[in-house]
């Protein structure tokens, strides 16, 4: 009997890890792209201090790591340069996967995917950061789409290289749950 409530009790374990949604409509920072994104359980939500970073979700741990999940929205002309067939052959046949992760500090385990219909890639990456005397290493999963004119960027991110292989998980579901809704109408 505490076998089968052990094993009933798992898949809350598993796939309880994202709430309601979070709609960027009208969000300056989101540069009039349009989506929704379930929001990470347990974590604090705030807006990006930084230009394109639309939304975020910090969790500090006591003994000083962090885990975060970020909402990054760029919009320029070298993105709106291809058309959604063009970006999906690019980065799927001819190498584009490869152009974006060399520009990644230590990139590795990067793939092309696609998210609620548009082309994109995967990559993790670390970056190395200083402040003021300080250096920094900051261990990321990057899951980076085209849409229309916009590069959308969902970023999972942590100084504790085990803390975001732990939270790889969450960010596949929270990546599930991606809706660009303005392709429906």
């Amino acid at each position: 009997m505490r076998l089968l409530q052990i094993l009933l009790f798992i898949p809350i374990l598993a796939f309880g890890q994202i709430g309601e949604y979070y709609y960027s409509e009208g969000h300056l920072k989101a540069k009039g792209l349009n989506f929704k994104i379930k929001k990470p359980l347990h974590f604090k939500q705030s807006e990006g201090v930084r230009p394109n970073i639309v939304q975020k979700w910090r969790s500090n741990k006591k003994n000083g790591d962090f885990v975060q999940f970020s909402i990054l929205v760029k919009n320029d002309d070298f993105i709106k340069s291809l058309n959604k067939n063009e970006w999906k052959n690019y980065l799927e046949n001819e190498g584009g996967v490869k152009d974006f992760t060399d520009g990644f500090e230590e990139a590795e385990n990067y793939s092309y995917i696609v998210l609620d219909s548009y082309p994109g890639l995967i990559s993790d990456h670390i970056y190395k950061t200083q402040r003021l005397s300080k250096k920094y290493k900051h261990y990321s999963t990057a899951i980076m789409v085209m849409v229309e004119s916009h590069m959308f960027l969902l970023q999972l991110s942590s100084n504790n290289k085990e803390l975001r292989n732990h939270y790889k998980e969450t960010l596949n579901q929270l990546a599930f749950s991606v809706v660009f809704p303005d392709q429906y109408k």
